[in-house]
């Protein structure tokens, strides 16, 4: 292997999760189940609907409105990456394992989009198959990397040297020290496993002894500025390097195949064990004693009076940290219940129409000496609203209404003197006031009623209100004549 490999090559697939089309991705999805004998037929296609549902209702709330995902599938979902694992097998066995590119490299191996070649072909071989999988579809593009040296694929870093491959810990430039603070409130025994976990890490992972040690002082100096004891590093450091020869060998280079049976070989214990599983908390250490202290005694009132004398397990599960009861979403109560939006007129910052909102919670409308105050919380997307468009160029003023956002009516007012639309105030303002241009300020919101009713009747009788109160027909307002129609409806649907 070591001799043929002239060179590493990395692929990426750009985008994977959110770029799989939903019809083109079942269909795949299904033939591979197909190819599972043990699957039954009822099995099949239940798995085959429940797939369908997770990919074609994923709803995502953004700015008050909710999306639906039309393509690809949510990275949160729990079958995601299997998903995605399974579209991108059912890809690399039509195209990629294919005799005209097979048998031009010694090794390939892939983990869901990260796919890397021991390439014993040349560089423009290389290039002429990426340019080949980039036709395969529509939707799947790579990224590419190729080296005669050495290759970064996922967190290890590979070397060929004159006569054999040694390997490393690799580390991306944005990688932080975001280790768990030893000062967390964690139980003890989680600390110490996630020192371990790193030092059994990149013994597995580094293949020469030299450069073991640096990543170990490397490291080192990492979880001492986390705040861990200088001792409990020293100890599993020790424990963990005298187990490298065996337990803990080096993947690349010292493994054997005993080693990695051996390791396997591990008997299974299907004893009853007890077990108690709690939030861990401040107060977590104290209960347990309390626990451990009265275990016994609840022998005398239990029939369960076989199992006390085995040992308790204790299972801790994460607590509420700051982040949790802090963090913005609409599905957390404890924010939701202490948030209080402030009232006023406010850009939405994500459209093109936030230039013409005039922000704020009131401004003086001078034609008629008023103050003008809206008592909610009003942005570009939100609907049901009484609007005030005022000219910037005189004193000019139009009272409306929209029962949709603000940003799609002052689109249509756009449009509308753009395509000089006679029967518009505002296009027929523009005729007398040759520089005019508009801004808007929302008057009211009228609240949608959960059980329906004439809500949009409402909105008109809430406009007629303004138009009346300001006197929007008389000048400078520029509306037409006012219709009492509003009246007339709620008058007789009270009737």
């Amino acid at each position: 292997m070591h001799s043929d490999t002239k060179g590493f090559g990395t692929l990426d697939v750009v985008d994977l999760f959110t770029s799989i089309p939903h019809e083109l991705g079942l269909m795949w999805f299904e033939e591979m189940l197909l190819t599972c004998k043990e699957i039954s037929h009822n099995d099949f296609r239940t798995i085959l609907v429940l797939m369908e549902v997770v990919l074609k209702n994923n709803f995502l709330f953004f700015e008050g409105e909710y999306y639906r995902q039309v393509r690809g599938v949510a990275m949160g979902a729990h079958c995601a990456p299997t998903y995605a694992n399974i579209i991108m097998a059912y890809w690399e066995n039509k195209f990629t394992l294919t005799p005209v590119y097979s048998n031009k490299w010694t090794l390939y191996c892939r983990f869901l989009d990260d796919l890397c070649f021991l390439w014993k072909g040349t560089k423009d071989e290389f290039d002429l198959f990426v340019d080949y999988i980039n036709e395969t579809t529509n939707f799947l593009k790579f990224t590419k990397s190729f080296n005669e040296y050495e290759v970064n694929y996922l967190d290890v870093n590979i070397v060929k040297l004159e006569k054999k491959f040694v390997s490393r810990v690799h580390r991306k430039n944005t990688f932080s020290n975001t280790y768990l603070h030893y000062t967390s409130s964690h139980p003890l025994y989680q600390k110490k496993s996630v020192l371990k976990g790193q030092m059994v890490r990149i013994c597995r992972m580094t293949s020469d002894d030299t450069s073991f040690m640096e990543v170990c002082s490397i490291l080192r100096t990492m979880f001492l500025d986390r705040g861990y004891p200088e001792k409990m590093f020293d100890e599993i450091c020790h424990e963990v390097c005298e187990s490298r020869t065996d337990r803990f060998a080096p993947i690349l280079g010292k493994s054997t195949y005993e080693t990695i049976v051996n390791r396997a070989d591990v008997t299974t214990n299907n004893e009853f064990c007890s077990g108690i599983s709690t939030i861990y908390d401040g107060q977590a250490g104290l209960v347990r004693k309390i626990i451990d202290k009265e275990w016994k005694n609840f022998a005398k009132v239990s029939d369960l009076s076989h199992i006390f004398d085995k040992e308790i397990k204790y299972i801790y599960k994460k607590g509420k940290t700051i982040k949790c009861l802090l963090e913005r979403g609409s599905n957390n109560k404890f924010f939701e219940k202490n948030r209080k939006k402030k009232n006023g007129v406010f850009k939405c910052g994500a459209c093109s129409y936030c230039m013409y909102l005039k922000t704020g919670e009131s401004f003086c409308l001078k034609a008629r000496n008023k103050t003008l105050t809206v008592k909610s919380f009003v942005n570009c997307n939100t609907n049901g609203i009484i609007y005030i468009a005022l000219c910037t160029e005189c004193d000019a003023f139009y009272i409306g209404k929209s029962e949709r956002k603000i940003k799609q009516r002052i689109y249509e007012y756009l449009y509308d003197i753009k395509t000089a639309r006679e029967t518009n105030s505002l296009f027929k303002h523009t005729q007398i006031c040759k520089e005019a241009t508009f801004e808007f300020f929302v008057l009211e919101v009228v609240p949608t009623d959960p059980r329906g009713g004439m809500w949009e009747t409402l909105v008109e009788y809430r406009e007629l209100y303004w138009q009346m109160v300001l006197e929007a027909n008389k000048y400078p307002g520029i509306n037409d004549l006012i219709s009492l129609k509003p009246v007339l409806k709620l008058r007789s649907a009270k009737l």
